[in-house]
């Protein structure tokens, strides 16, 4: 398994089942994802790079370590399951305020829209298990 030091993060490729090392400290100018992948933020499960109508992509992450959402990569597929970002009562699915399940109302919309927009739509980068700065 390929193991990336933060310092090496901006040079790094995307390799399937590395290990990117967020920066000691726990700050969040320490973690690695958005050290690896500029134009996205540090905090939340979606993570758009660009706005609305101009995103080059999004990440999706996820500690692993919400029992009542497991979310999972499925690693023979490909497929990520993906809980979405509402996980507190009494708020309406789309109310969230990171706008993550929004973006994915928005882009099932460009999906299933008629016509498909698919050439719209950024595409999804599923993180697997991102684990907190040492």
């Amino acid at each position: 398994m390929r193991v990336v030091q933060f310092a090496e993060l901006s040079a790094s490729d995307l390799v399937v089942d590395a290990v990117y090392e967020g920066q000691e400290g726990g700050l969040l100018s320490g973690e690695a994802l958005s050290a690896l992948l500029p134009g996205i933020g540090n905090m939340g499960g979606f993570r758009p790079c660009g706005g609305q109508g101009r995103r080059r992509f999004v990440a999706l992450v996820t500690s692993g370590r919400e029992p009542d959402w497991p979310d999972n990569l499925d690693p023979s597929t490909g497929q990520f399951v993906y809980y979405g970002d509402n996980r507190h009562p009494g708020h309406a699915l789309h109310d969230t305020n990171s706008g993550g399940n929004k973006l994915l109302q928005e882009t099932y919309g460009l999906l299933h829209g008629q016509p498909p927009r698919r050439c719209d739509i950024a595409p999804f980068l599923g993180s697997g298990l991102i684990t907190a700065t040492r």
